[in-house]
């Protein structure tokens, strides 16, 4: 998918908010694909769609399609993590993570892994332990996001 931009909004964005900007396009390209669509057909769009992305752009929708519902809330946070665990789709937001070298968020990641498929008295407060460090690291992960599209443009976007 072509991501357009003007040179001169991506030369003066600030670098935590450039992967938002590159991914931002791709949600209603997606969504205009999906809608009308029953069953397989939609998982079918859903792959076709995903393969039709440069590795680069990949990564992005990875990360931020889990990133951007599990920071809304702790609510939002359990619940995305437990289907994106449940579906099996946790395993490609940790491969995002490191395909943007961010070992802080491949940690934490590993972490939330883990709490969410044990059982315990204990697991609650860290769920909301882990999602307060979701937070706190964010903005190292957005910053090298945005490092990683700055220093490599063409593998994600066309100046208009």
């Amino acid at each position: 998918m072509i991501i357009k931009m003007q040179r001169e909004a991506f030369d003066s964005m600030p670098i935590e908010k450039v992967g938002h900007a590159c991914f931002e396009p791709m949600v209603p390209e997606y969504q205009s694909g999906m809608r009308g669509r029953n069953g397989q057909d939609s998982r079918v769009f859903r792959v076709e769609f995903y393969k039709s992305l440069p590795l680069d752009q990949r990564a992005l929708l990875r990360f931020f399609t889990f990133y951007d519902h599990a920071i809304r809330s702790k609510d939002e946070f359990q619940r995305i993590t437990n289907l994106y665990l449940s579906g099996h789709f946790f395993a490609i937001v940790k491969k995002a993570a490191e395909y943007f070298g961010d070992e802080r968020m491949q940690s934490l990641l590993l972490e939330i892994e883990k709490t969410f498929s044990e059982q315990g008295e204990f697991q609650n407060w860290r769920i909301d332990e882990l999602y307060d460090r979701l937070h706190e690291i964010t903005l190292c992960t957005l910053a090298q996001i945005g490092t990683r599209i700055k220093e490599n443009p063409a593998e994600f976007i066309t100046f208009i």
